[in-house]
């Protein structure tokens, strides 16, 4: 069956079609391939789901901050976190924990991460016996802009996204015409097609779920926990 494949410089001919503008006078390719890509930040960010990747880090002792590549989506719901090929707890970057970040004796094997801005916090920082491992992130990834020096590059999202960076690239071009109600037309097209690509988006790249860590296999790990000791179903596989 044929595949619907566009390149970069296709995609900009078509949206100047769009926008009767052939010639590309009024809206040029430099301006079209703006907007294709502000269409791919959009689409990358509301859906996040354009594509996965590992990061890698090597860890420090004391060191509990490392920075994230930007191009590493922060919402991605399927962020995950290892440390030593373990994958670590998530929690919150505003808890007080029982620990001093300045005192080694309160360093350990990291158990939990958070973020803040473009940093992951592990928690506690890596003492000396756990310095030197790996810590993966496997999160989101921004897809590729694209260049009007390579218009014959394949666009870089899937062929879904597709109709709209068409509707928000020629609602673009319409507003810099000056074409208010053309303006609206596009874009309502555009947000009806991103609300689609976002109720879809969890079927696409979801390669690694969350997993969450009881509290009792976290307390075995020697990292204190608040508990009121209930006991849950759950809890049937783990040592009492």
């Amino acid at each position: 069956m044929p595949v619907l494949v566009l390149t970069a410089g296709e995609l900009s001919d078509r949206i100047a079609s769009n926008l009767a503008d052939r010639r590309k006078v009024f809206v040029t390719d430099e301006d079209l391939y703006a907007y294709m890509n502000v269409a791919i930040l959009v689409a990358s960010t509301a859906t996040r789901s354009i594509s996965t990747k590992f990061f890698t880090f090597d860890t420090f002792a004391g060191v509990f901050e490392y920075n994230l590549p930007r191009d590493a989506i922060r919402g991605d719901p399927a962020f995950n976190v290892l440390f030593d090929n373990v994958p670590l707890a998530r929690g919150a970057w505003a808890e007080r924990k029982n620990y001093d970040r300045t005192d080694p004796s309160t360093w350990g094997q990291p158990v939990e991460w958070s973020m803040r801005m473009n940093k992951i916090i592990i928690d506690p920082p890596p003492s000396a016996d756990f310095a030197g491992k790996s810590l993966d992130v496997h999160c989101g990834q921004l897809a590729d802009k694209v260049d009007p020096t390579t218009p014959d590059a394949v666009f870089p999202l899937p062929t879904e996204f597709i109709p709209f960076v068409l509707d928000y690239a020629t609602a673009l071009g319409w507003q810099k015409r000056h074409k208010p109600s053309r303006y609206k037309v596009s874009m309502d097209q555009a947000m009806f097609h991103l609300a689609e690509l976002k109720r879809i988006s969890e079927n696409i790249h979801r390669e690694a779920p969350m997993r969450f860590m009881h509290e009792r296999e976290l307390q075995r790990r020697d990292w204190d926990v608040r508990t009121d000791g209930r006991y849950t179903p759950f809890d049937d596989g783990l040592e009492q």
